[in-house]
């Protein structure tokens, strides 16, 4: 079984290729840590409705979560991540349980890039 690796803040971030916050645009556009960009996995839409649902059931919105996480992912590995060499390491985070960085953090390890994922980072961003 592959395990994901991941890391806690503070920490060096200039040793990433890239820091990736996952997160919605709204919720990048109140904080996010410097110099990161914004590769959101669910956007504020789908956010809220993923939110809601889990309010009810959590299985159902991981299972919707994980097919919207799974098609802007797609687009992303199309777009943002074509280029990409084996070698690139980024580091992802998004708020809280990190369940959305952990999961763009196992499809590029999946792929053989070196991602890592921070749990719960945005917690630390007044010491960053």
């Amino acid at each position: 079984m592959h395990f994901l690796d991941s890391i806690t803040l503070p920490s060096d971030l200039s040793i990433h290729s890239e820091v990736i916050d996952v997160r919605s645009p709204s919720e990048f556009a109140i904080d996010h840590i410097p110099g990161a960009i914004n590769i959101p996995v669910l956007n504020d839409e789908e956010r809220v409705k993923v939110g809601t649902l889990y309010n009810d059931s959590p299985f159902e919105a991981r299972k919707l979560g994980a097919g919207l996480i799974s098609a802007n992912a797609s687009a992303a590995l199309a777009g943002h991540f074509a280029d990409k060499e084996i070698d690139y390491n980024p580091l992802l985070y998004c708020w809280r349980g990190g369940m959305r960085s952990r999961s763009l953090t196992h499809i590029l390890s999946s792929i053989g890039f070196k991602a890592i994922y921070s749990k719960a980072a945005t917690a630390h961003l007044e010491n960053l």
